[in-house]
C-alpha cells in the first residue's frame, strides 16, 4: 500500500491554492482559526474516501494527491475536479484515479443521484451512495489504508452530551474490533499449542539416533533445568496425571544422573539405556516447547506491547486483557472496570491507540484533527510517538493547535497561511 508524498488543492474557497509535501512519518498542519487547516485534511480524508458531502460541500476546483511510488518507479495519483461548466446549479465531482502509466480510470456521478444525495430526499439515501462510490472506494482502497479519525471537533461544538455519545459509540466500536483482534491472537497459540501436540506424537514414529549421540547429549543436560520446564509444559498443557507430577518428573531426573554415573563406572545395562534414550526424547520435546515459547511471544507482542503504552499513559489504573479478550482497568483499590467506565480523556486515547494497533504494522494513513482534545498535556507529548511504536510504518497527518502534540516532531511542521 501506498503513502501520500503531496497534495495541492487549487481556488479553495474560490480564493487560494495550497500545496505541500507529506513527510513520510508525521505531518503537522498548524495555524490560527480559520487559516484552513481542519478544511485541508478534511478534503484530504474526503478525497481518498470518496465522502462526496464533504467534498460538495467545501469549495474548491480540483485536489491532486501525489501517492509513493510503485516497484516500477511509477508514481500514482488521485484527482478530484468540480465541473461547474455543465447545466447544472449543482457542479459534478469528477475522479481520476491513475495506478500507472496505462491504468486510468474515471469516475462520475450521475445528476439524480447526486441531487438526491445533497437534498437528502429519501431514507435510500445510504444506498444510493453505497451503489454509487462502490468502485471507487474500491479503487482507493487498494492504493491507500485510511484512518481518518471520526471523534472530530463538530460533534464537541454541537454539545457535550452529542460528543460523549458518539466516543461511546467510537469506543464500542473499537474495543470490539479489539477484542476480535486479540481472539484472533489466542487462536493462533492455540494451533501452535495444537502443533506440537502433534509433533511429539510424530517424534516417536521417527528412528532413533545413534546411541552414542544420545549419551553424548544427555551428558550436557542440566536436569535440574529440565524437570522445571517439564513441569511447565504439563502444567500449561493440564496434563494432572500422576506420572506427570512434579515429584514424579523430580524423581525421573535424579534417576537419569545416576545413570548417566553408572555409564561412567561401567555398570550400565540394557535397562539404563532406556533410561537415556527417555531422556534424549524429553529433552526435544523441552526444545521443541522452548521454540513454542519464542513463537507465543511473537505472537503476542502486538498486545503486549499495547499495554504497555496504556499503563505507561494510565496512572490511576492498571490495563489488562481479560479472559474475553476485553480491554479493561484496575484500580488501586482493585476494582475493575470496563472501558466504557473510563473517563473521557482515556476513552479518546484507547480509541487513537487501538485504531493504530489494529493497523497490524502495515502501510496507513492516519488522519486526525486537534486530537489533543480531552487529553492531559502529559499524554500530549506522548500521542505520537505511541502510535508510531504499535505502528511504525504509519503515516500521520495531523491538524492541532498544541506544541505539546507536536513534541519532538518539529521539524514535521507547516504553518498553513505561510508555508502552505
Amino acid at each position: 500500500m501506498h503513502k501520500v508524498t503531496s497534495i495541492k488543492i487549487d481556488n479553495l474557497w474560490g480564493e487560494v491554492c495550497f500545496k505541500f509535501d507529506f513527510f513520510q512519518d508525521v505531518t503537522f498542519l498548524i495555524g490560527v482559526n480559520g487559516s484552513g487547516k481542519t478544511t485541508i485534511i478534511n478534503l484530504i480524508a474526503a478525497a481518498l474516501s470518496a465522502d462526496f458531502q464533504t467534498l460538495d460541500r467545501i469549495h474548491f476546483d480540483s485536489i491532486t494527491i501525489e501517492l509513493s511510488e510503485t516497484d516500477d518507479g511509477f508514481k500514482p495519483f488521485v484527482y478530484v475536479i468540480k465541473d461547474r461548466e455543465r447545466k447544472s446549479p449543482c457542479p459534478a465531482i469528477n475522479y481520476k484515479i491513475v495506478k500507472g502509466k496505462d491504468n486510468e480510470q474515471l469516475f462520475s456521478l450521475d445528476d439524480f443521484v447526486e441531487d438526491r444525495l445533497r437534498r437528502r430526499m429519501s431514507s435510500r439515501h445510504y444506498y444510493y451512495q453505497r451503489r454509487l462510490t462502490r468502485g471507487i472506494l474500491s479503487e482507493l482502497k487498494s492504493l491507500v489504508n485510511l484512518n481518518w479519525l471520526s471523534i472530530h471537533r463538530g460533534a464537541l461544538d454541537a454539545d457535550e452530551e452529542t460528543y460523549e455519545s458518539s466516543v461511546d459509540q467510537k469506543l464500542d466500536e473499537v474495543c470490539s474490533q479489539l477484542s476480535k483482534y486479540f481472539s484472533v491472537l489466542s487462536s493462533e497459540i492455540a494451533e501452535e499449542i495444537e502443533d506440537f501436540q502433534k509433533d511429539i506424537i510424530v517424534s516417536l514414529l521417527v528412528s532413533g539416533n545413534d546411541f552414542d549421540e544420545v549419551v553424548s547429549l544427555v551428558e550436557t543436560f542440566n536436569m535440574s533445568e529440565e524437570a522445571k520446564k517439564l513441569v511447565e509444559i504439563f502444567t500449561k498443557l493440564n496434563i494432572a496425571k500422576e506420572e506427570a507430577s512434579k515429584e514424579n518428573i523430580y524423581k525421573r531426573c535424579r534417576k537419569v544422573k545416576t545413570t548417566l554415573q553408572q555409564m561412567i563406572d561401567g555398570k550400565l545395562d540394557w535397562k539404563d539405556m532406556a533410561v537415556l534414550l527417555n531422556a534424549y526424547r524429553s529433552h526435544k520435546v523441552v526444545e521443541d516447547w522452548n521454540k513454542l515459547l519464542e513463537e507465543q511471544a511473537k505472537i503476542l507482542t502486538p498486545r503486549k506491547t499495547f499495554v504497555t503504552v496504556l499503563n505507561d499513559l494510565f496512572t490511576t489504573k492498571d490495563i489488562r486483557i481479560n479472559e474475553r479478550n476485553e480491554v479493561e482497568g484496575v484500580t488501586k483499590s482493585g476494582k475493575v472496570l470496563a472501558a466504557n467506565n473510563f473517563s473521557s480523556g482515556e476513552k479518546q486515547l484507547l480509541i487513537m491507540l487501538g485504531e493504530a494497533l489494529l493497523q497490524e504494522s502495515k502501510a496507513w494513513v492516519y488522519i486526525a484533527d486537534e486530537p489533543e482534545l480531552s487529553l492531559h498535556v502529559s499524554w500530549q507529548e506522548k500521542l505520537v510517538s505511541n502510535l508510531l511504536t504499535l505502528n511504525p510504518r504509519a503515516q500521520i497527518l495531523c491538524a492541532t493547535h498544541s506544541p505539546d502534540i507536536v513534541s519532538v516532531y518539529s521539524d514535521r511542521v507547516y504553518k498553513v497561511g505561510e508555508d502552505v
